[in-house]
């Protein structure tokens, strides 16, 4: 598996940010927690995206793994040999591209610049 970190978040990654961000901000407006768990995986139809992030220390598991024709997304490895899957860390996301490089990007919710507006337009 060809992994590597990036700087540049994609739209995709950026968007979800948003969204969650959005949400999160809903869920402490109403005073529920945890705020946010969130671990899931999305695609533009030629891309792969996930990611995993929470308000508090407990953010679901996911994991990725390269296979023969192409990768698995999990929230926990299918075998007991854990060794060939690699996890994705709190606050991560990755993008698989038709390259099938794995990116790791920052998937950071809470310093969305754009939740601002998010959060206006749905009071």
């Amino acid at each position: 598996m060809n992994l590597s970190l990036s700087k540049n978040n994609p739209l995709f990654i950026k968007a979800m940010a948003r969204a969650v961000n959005l949400v999160q901000k809903l869920a402490e407006k109403k005073g529920e927690r945890p705020y946010m768990r969130f671990a899931a995986c999305w695609s533009d139809g030629e891309q792969l995206f996930a990611a995993r992030m929470a308000s508090d220390r407990f953010a679901p598991s996911l994991f990725v793994k390269k296979c023969e024709e192409g990768y698995i997304v999990l929230s926990e490895p299918l075998e007991n040999d854990c060794s060939d899957w690699c996890e994705i860390q709190a606050g991560e996301a990755i993008e698989i591209g038709s390259g099938e490089d794995v990116s790791f990007h920052a998937f950071d919710a809470q310093s969305s610049t754009d939740a601002k507006t998010l959060e206006l337009q749905a009071n």
